[in-house]
C-alpha cells in the first residue's frame, strides 16, 4: 500500500528518527505518535512517504521528501499516486487551505487532531469528501465533537509512551528534573 505521512517539522529544526526515538529531540506526543506510526507501517511492509517541512537525517528505510506545506505534501503525495495522506491539524488555517488542495487532488485524508478538533474542522471532516477519518487523541476531545456529524468519522489513538524508555535509574543523579504537564482542563468543564 502506498501511504504518504506529512509531518510539519518547522518547529524542529534538524532531527532524525533516531533522535526523536532515543529522546534527543523535544517531540510533542503527536510528533513521537506520528514517527512511531511510520515506523510501524514500513515494519508492515507498506511503501511509506514521509513529506517533512525540514529534512531529517538521511534514513536508510524510510522514503522522505522535503514540502514547505501541507497543499505541497498533497500534490506531491497525488502525484506518487499515493492511496491516502497522513497528517495532523496544524493550524485552521493551514490545515483547511491542504484539505481544499487534498480535495481538488481527489486524495483521501487522515486527519490526526492532536489538540482537539476545532469548530472549523468539525465543520470540514463532514463537508469534504477526502476526510476519511479524524484521529482525536483522548476520548475527551472526541467528545468535543460527539453532537456534530463529523463524530461518525472519528477515531481515538492516544499518544503512546514508550514505556521500555522509562525505567528506574541504577542511582539517581542529584540534578535530575522531572517534568509531568497535562492538558488543562476542557472549557465546557465546571467546577463548582
Amino acid at each position: 500500500m502506498k501511504i504518504a505521512v506529512f509531518f510539519p517539522s518547522r518547529h524542529l529544526g534538524e532531527w532524525s528518527f533516531a533522535g526523536g526515538h532515543n529522546l534527543n529531540f523535544a517531540f510533542s506526543g503527536t510528533d513521537r505518535s506520528l514517527l512511531w506510526l511510520v515506523d510501524g507501517l514500513v515494519k508492515e511492509k507498506n511503501n511509506v512517504s514521509l513529506y517533512s517541512q525540514t529534512a531529517p537525517q538521511k534514513s536508510t528505510n524510510r522514503e522522505t521528501h522535503q514540502a514547505k506545506s501541507m497543499q505541497e505534501a498533497v500534490r506531491m503525495a497525488s502525484r506518487e499516486k499515493a492511496e491516502f495522506l497522513i497528517t495532523p491539524a496544524h493550524g485552521d488555517t493551514v490545515t483547511l487551505e491542504g484539505i481544499k488542495e487534498a480535495e481538488s487532488q481527489n486524495l483521501p485524508l487522515i486527519i490526526w487532531a492532536q489538540n482537539g478538533p476545532s469548530n472549523d474542522l468539525a465543520t470540514a471532516v463532514h463537508t469534504f469528501r477526502c476526510i476519511k477519518a479524524l484521529v482525536c487523541v483522548s476520548e475527551l476531545q472526541a467528545d468535543e465533537i460527539r453532537h456534530r456529524r463529523a463524530f461518525r468519522k472519528t477515531q481515538v489513538i492516544h499518544n503512546a509512551l514508550d514505556l521500555s524508555f522509562w525505567h528506574p535509574p541504577a542511582e539517581r543523579k542529584e540534578s535530575s528534573t522531572v517534568f509531568m504537564s497535562a492538558p488543562p482542563p476542557s472549557p465546557k468543564a465546571s467546577i463548582t
